[in-house]
């Protein structure tokens, strides 16, 4: 991906050999999974000032060309999120999601880590800054009585989405960056009876909304990297045992239907595309870092 970004520092979507898909790009990811990369096998100081560049590139188009004059940055298409047709784009994009504002704070807090390690004090102080400067306006902009909310937003106008999507949790990632009684309102209302939590996982469209749709894609579906996601939230979180019983559903549910593109929240057999390798991928790290060893702390 290092080769494709574009002049901008953008990643494209997509590309094979005979094509490349810009029409959007994908979420600031990048930290988060390098963070945990890094852990398991720690890599040269030149592949690591690569890595660094390029993600440091991503954010900064992040930062320059998708980031509101109030702090907040913006998807303009829902196949950014990886949460193609999520309720929280239903009324139409641009549209400001929590998650988006979460994934460039892990990421800048990434940078800020990598920027020291490679004696880059300057950089290290401006991520630092930029991503609690990006909190409080995930705070003080997104969240509300009830949750974090989503912004439509049309030229000058906006107005918050009425959304129960299980990505306006993903802020949970902050772990105790999220005020503590926020933050256990948060993980009760995610582990209520009869909503998001199934036996089968996390449903993306809470069982009891009125947009929820068994085969709805992301309005219903068990996915399996929003599985490695929430396990992940739980952690932080300090709920390890919900975080195990959520890895050890995913499991069963694959090895009963297969490694598919993503799962019925009903009664878990497999919906799209039957041969996926992101399914078996997070079912061999949950069998590694979550029921080997009993927690998924490291």
């Amino acid at each position: 991906m290092t080769a494709m970004q574009d002049e901008f520092g953008a990643y494209p979507d997509a590309f094979h050999a005979r094509r490349e898909v810009r029409s959007f790009v994908k979420p600031p990811v990048q930290g988060f999974f390098l963070d945990k990369m890094y852990r398991l096998s720690p890599l040269s100081r030149d592949t690591r000032e690569l890595l660094y560049k390029s993600a440091a590139e991503f954010t900064n188009w992040w930062l320059t060309y998708r980031t509101s004059d109030d702090g907040l940055p913006r998807y303009h298409h829902g196949n950014e999120s990886g949460w193609d047709n999520g309720t929280v784009f239903k009324d139409g994009l641009p549209a400001k999601s929590p998650d988006l504002s979460t994934w460039l704070i892990l990421q800048m807090d990434f940078l800020a880590r990598e920027a020291e390690v490679l004696e880059l004090p300057e950089d290290q102080a401006r991520w630092r800054y930029i991503s609690q400067q990006l909190q409080s306006a995930l705070l003080n902009l997104l969240l509300t009585d009830n949750g974090f909310q989503a912004i439509r937003v049309t030229g000058s106008d906006s107005w918050p989405v009425q959304s129960e999507s299980l990505i306006l949790f993903l802020p949970l990632l902050l772990g105790d960056d999220i005020p503590e009684l926020i933050r256990n309102s948060l993980l009760d209302k995610l582990l209520a009876d009869g909503k998001y939590f199934t036996p089968y996982g996390f449903a993306s469209e809470p069982l009891d909304s009125k947009q929820f749709a068994e085969d709805g894609y992301w309005r219903g579906a068990v996915w399996p990297p929003t599985a490695l996601l929430l396990s992940e939230l739980l952690i932080r979180c300090g709920r390890s045992e919900e975080a195990l019983r959520n890895a050890q559903a995913y499991c069963d549910m694959c090895v009963d239907s297969g490694f598919f593109e993503n799962y019925s929240a009903i009664d878990g057999h497999g919906l799209r595309d039957c041969g996926f390798t992101w399914s078996a991928s997070v079912f061999m790290i949950f069998i590694r870092d979550y029921l080997e060893r009993g927690s998924g702390s490291d």
